[in-house]
């Protein structure tokens, strides 16, 4: 059970080493629009979307705000190691985390602003 344990605590620092091999020394010369693309719907569309189907169904403030703010998060990086898996866009799922988790701080901090007033 230690062991299991163990091996499983090493599984993100190791899926971030992964990423972060990725993008070392790698051109993102055509793959900007994707990149732009998949930025642009998890870190403005989502979390519109998100808000507007809680809001029309009534869900409580608190709730909306927290499920909201989650939404506007970064690209997860279980996306580039499902990517990977499949040996598809990796490269390009790898980018848009690094953009859209800089982006993020950016967005995450307008959602927090325009949802506590």
């Amino acid at each position: 059970e230690r062991f299991a344990s163990f091996l499983g605590a090493a599984a993100a620092p190791t899926a971030l080493f992964a990423l972060g091999l990725s993008l070392a020394a790698r051109s993102t010369e055509g793959d900007r629009s994707f990149v732009a693309g998949i930025t642009g719907l998890k870190l403005v569309v989502h979390p519109i979307v998100v808000f507007a189907i809680l809001y029309a169904l009534g869900v409580d403030p608190l709730t909306l705000t927290i499920v909201t703010v989650i939404a506007a998060t970064p690209v997860a990086q279980n996306v580039f190691v499902i990517a990977t898996q499949y040996d598809t866009y990796a490269r390009r799922m790898g980018t848009a985390i690094l953009v859209s988790t800089m982006l993020a701080v950016v967005t995450v901090t307008a959602v927090i602003a325009a949802l506590s007033t």
